[in-house]
């Protein structure tokens, strides 16, 4: 297993500053990726992102069969066996909470917790990946620390974006 926390990226080079070509040594297979979106931003996630994403991969040689995007209205087993089946997990940004919520309601939690490939998460996603979800007051939404569990994959905690 290998993961990749990011702060964000670049949407001129995604993948660039050497990340691509860590990706390209540890891809062993590039059938299946998935990405997992923040519940209010699939649309987005579906039509700029992903894009963008694949344009980037493509930049640096590598190149998915498949692509996933996680839904919401996803039929659980399925979504188990899509994560089961992965060569590589994205996790992209937005509400880490919300994303921890459609995980927990695909039933993936435990998948996620026991994934042996590759995963990546950019902004939320890396905290999701963290052992706590941490917020601290940065907005009208999250006017005081918001903590709770995350996925706790590796035992750190990372806090992309602390001013």
């Amino acid at each position: 297993m290998i993961r990749y926390y990011c702060s964000g990226f670049d949407h001129d080079n995604a993948f660039g500053h050497g990340l691509g070509d860590m990706l390209k040594e540890v891809l062993v297979r590039t059938k299946n990726i998935v990405y997992i979106p923040n519940p209010n931003k699939i649309e987005k996630a579906r039509d700029k992102f992903i894009p963008i994403f694949r344009k980037h991969f493509k930049n640096v040689g590598i190149s998915f069969e498949n692509e996933f995007l996680l839904t919401p209205e996803m039929n659980r087993l399925e979504v188990k066996n899509i994560i089961r089946t992965a060569d590589f997990i994205l996790l992209l940004g937005g509400d880490p909470f919300k994303q921890k919520e459609l995980c927990d309601n695909l039933g993936i939690i435990d998948e996620l917790k026991n994934y042996k490939g590759v995963m990546l998460g950019f902004s939320a996603g890396a905290m999701l990946m963290s052992k706590y979800i941490i917020v601290t007051p940065c907005s009208e939404k999250y006017p005081e620390f918001h903590i709770e569990d995350g996925l706790n994959l590796d035992g750190i905690s990372i806090y992309p974006h602390n001013n």
